[in-house]
């Protein structure tokens, strides 16, 4: 009898990779895995005899002397010599390089003989050339139901209907209390499903095991129809890897899943590959405690009618049977401590087929309850109609390292959609009338290019009035194209958040584009050529204390930065260069506009570009605006107009100081002035540092008195304090005299005619 041998999780090539150290010691290596390479098979670990008498397991046909590595560097699975249990593996023609043994995947014998050398791979790698190693140890096969031994039947031949071979060692190890199920290499037709698991079951496809549906359903589902085990009680302790699951779906054209997970704990679902999946999803964990999705392929998707929104991995709850039709019950049990990690969603090739609606994410929702713990971590996104991930009631989520191209819209994270009435109500039927907010979402480090916007923007955190989303985090983030108009980033109705950090290139809307924010960050972002603005707060149906600061925004088509309405706003140390290249003098570097109240804008530097459509002016602030501070700006030659366009007549300026005159610092009121909607001047501050008599700061035209006046001022911090003279001309001079003391309390006020 030949035994099957590779084809495993544990057989790779690998070569050394990067040192692994304690203190100045290298103690391991990190395994580069190795992809197309040669193996030679030998009847020792040194000396002996080549072993080429290899044969592949599903036609019997010879394979030559040597295995070649896949893609991946994985050894596929070949028969060896009749008789043969084990033998020893060399990434060299001739047996040169270093040999590890390799066990029959189909034999429980003893593994005494090679413990040692397993047990030492386990822990390094030795750095002396290209090997072949086990990562672990295979298992013993002893005691698992192999679903093509004579006690099930199947075959594997493609044709006939395997469906009842495999649910019988399904059936069988849920009768055990838990057990391992083994599908070998084959194909395996599906004509009777749903395929039903049970608690406590390994379900492990050979990676040339391909399981095809044949028929109308989903192919896996974990319990049966009429169970009732609510929350996180029902079949759980799960592992389904391997193989293929082929939903087949331009062929058996009805909406189904591959695999539905419900009421379950504790279920991973790894290093599979499912095919062209009809209408709903290839994945679905409803219900789902400690859930992970790793290494799985889901390519290719048929939108049966209106699916675009489909996700290849779904998180959902157990809201009513049109949600999940497996079973109930419909006790709204959400999901909690999600990882879809080390994942690719895309097109698969077949004719009929596309890319998926969604790679991850939910559309469903009850009110007063959120799915938990989601974590999206380094997964390809490729295609997709709609968004590549979709974080919908989602708390305690992390979205990062993703790749995601070419897709409809990129990442998007959102509180309940009141306009939704069925999502508007509790769990006990009642319309709440509102959102509820979402909380503490990460979006980090991801990568997302060539963005269509066919459906929306290239990342977008969505609250509404009745539910923002609170402390969120949008940092580090490419945005690499976003087209049809859409904006690279944009967040609506978000508190307590940080937008920072991030770069976002031809936009077809704004870079950072926001909407009623309290408490938010927006810092350090660089936006380069979009079409509308570089960065827009628009506050102006509520939202205060921003703080927009030290991003850059080149060649802006509108505005480098836009702020709309707002109360208490500060636009800290931007460089803006090259705004308004969509029209030329229609925008601006910074607009403020639309009754902003409460605006410090210091420290920032705005340039034309010097060619083409240029901004009209610098900075413009529309004459809705109050209490509007700037200070400390590099405006030159920052608009063909001019610098300034500041139509504002209550505002407070800081003045510059001169001849050594400075702010008194501290906690001390810094020195300003402004002009009230009635025309009056007024000034406040202390200042220190300069000599009686001397001028500290100028007045601009249209601040100053229409006569030189003195009013009284504090000189010294005594008890009683000392008085000067304050004297402001009508040339707009403001000098302190017969000053006693370290400072000069400025507090005046007059008409201006």
């Amino acid at each position: 009898m030949r035994h099957r041998f590779g084809g495993n999780r544990a057989d790779w090539v690998m070569e050394p990779g990067e040192a692994i150290q304690a203190g100045e010691t290298v103690v391991a290596y990190i395994p580069n895995l190795l992809p197309n390479e040669a193996v030679t098979f030998w009847g020792a670990e040194t000396g002996g005899t080549q072993i080429t008498d290899l044969q592949d397991p599903g036609t019997g046909d010879p394979l030559g002397s040597s295995i070649t590595s896949d893609g991946a560097g994985n050894i596929p699975a070949f028969l060896g010599p009749d008789g043969v249990t084990y033998l020893w593996g060399s990434a060299s023609v001739d047996g040169s390089a270093t040999r590890y043994a390799m066990t029959a995947v189909d034999v429980g014998d003893s593994f005494a003989d090679v413990t040692a050398e397993l047990d030492a791979l386990d822990t390094t790698v030795s750095d002396h050339g290209t090997r072949i190693t086990t990562l672990e140890a295979q298992p013993s096969m002893d005691g698992w139901h192999v679903v093509t031994d004579a006690a099930y039947g199947a075959t594997g031949d493609g044709s006939t209907d395997d469906t009842a071979a495999i649910q019988a060692a399904l059936d069988q190890v849920q009768t055990d209390g838990g057990g391992t199920v083994y599908v070998p290499g084959g194909t395996y037709s599906i004509q009777t499903g749903p395929l039903r698991i049970y608690g406590s079951t390994h379900l492990w496809l050979a990676p040339d095991a391909v399981i095809r549906r044949d028929a109308s359903g989903t192919m896996l589902l974990n319990g049966d129809a009429a169970q009732n085990f609510g929350g996180y009680t029902g079949h759980g302790d799960l592992v389904i890897e391997g193989g293929t699951w082929d939903a087949n779906g331009t062929v058996v054209t009805g909406n189904n899943m591959a695999i539905s997970i419900g009421h379950a704990e504790n279920v991973t679902i790894r290093n599979t590959t499912i095919l062209d999946v009809p209408g709903f999803h290839a994945i679905e964990l409803n219900s789902t405690k400690r859930g992970r999705i790793l290494n799985v392929a889901a390519l290719g998707f048929i939108d049966t009618g209106a699916r675009s929104f489909s996700e290849a991995f779904q998180v959902d709850l157990a809201k009513s049977s049109s949600v999940f039709g497996g079973f109930g019950p419909y006790d709204h049990t959400p999901c909690e401590d999600i990882v879809v990690q080390s994942c690719t969603v895309g097109p698969s090739g077949t004719a009929g087929t596309t890319s998926w609606g969604r790679g991850v994410g939910s559309h469903s929702a009850t009110a007063t309850v959120w799915h938990t713990g989601i974590r999206v971590i380094g997964n390809r996104i490729v295609d997709t109609l709609e968004y590549a991930v979709g974080g919908y009631v989602w708390d305690d989520a992390i979205i990062t390292g993703n790749t995601i191209e070419d897709c409809g819209a990129g990442i998007w994270v959102r509180s309940l959609d009141s306009s939704i009435a069925s999502h508007r109500q509790d769990t006990t039927g009642s319309d709440t009338g509102a959102s509820q907010p979402s909380s503490r979402i990460v979006i980090a480090d991801n990568l997302v290019t060539g963005t269509t916007g066919t459906h929306d923007e290239g990342m977008r955190v969505q609250g509404e009035a009745t539910g923002h989303v609170r402390r969120a985090t949008v940092t580090g983030n490419v945005i690499d194209g976003v087209g049809s108009g859409q904006n690279g980033i944009r967040a609506e109705y978000l508190d307590e958040a940080v937008i920072a950090s991030n770069t976002a290139t031809g936009s077809g809307g704004t870079g950072v584009s926001t909407l009623v924010l309290e408490h938010v960050q927006i810092s350090t972002n660089t936006i380069d050529t979009p079409d509308g603005s570089g960065v827009t707060v628009d506050n102006r149906t509520g939202g205060q204390h921003v703080l927009v600061a030290t991003n850059r925004v080149n060649d802006a088509g509108l505005n480098g930065i836009h702020l709309l309405g707002g109360n208490d706003t500060e636009l800290l140390g931007n460089v803006l260069v090259g705004s308004s290249r969509g029209t030329d003098l229609a925008n601006y570097g910074i607009r403020i506009s639309s009754s902003a109240v409460d605006v410090l804008i210091e420290g920032n530097k705005v340039r034309r570009r010097g060619s083409g459509n240029e901004a009209a002016f610098g900075l413009s602030v529309t004459s809705t605006c109050s209490e509007i501070r700037r200070g400390d700006n590099d405006l030159t030659d920052s608009g063909t107009t001019g610098d300034i366009e500041d139509d504002t007549t209550d505002r407070w300026t800081a003045p510059t100081l001169v001849n050594s005159w400075v702010n008194f610092g501290g906690t001390w009121q810094v020195a300003e002035y402004r002009k009230d909607l009635s025309g009056r001047v007024w000034i406040r501050g202390t200042i220190d540092g300069g000599t009686a008599g001397t001028v500290a700061f100028t007045l601009p035209s249209g601040f100053r008195p229409p006569a030189d006046f003195v009013v009284a001022a504090i000189s010294s911090g005594g008890s009683p304090p000392d008085l000067c003279r304050l004297e402001v001309d009508a040339n707009g001079d403001v000098i302190p005299q017969n000053t006693v003391g370290t400072f000069v309390g400025l507090d005046a006020s007059f008409d201006t005619a």
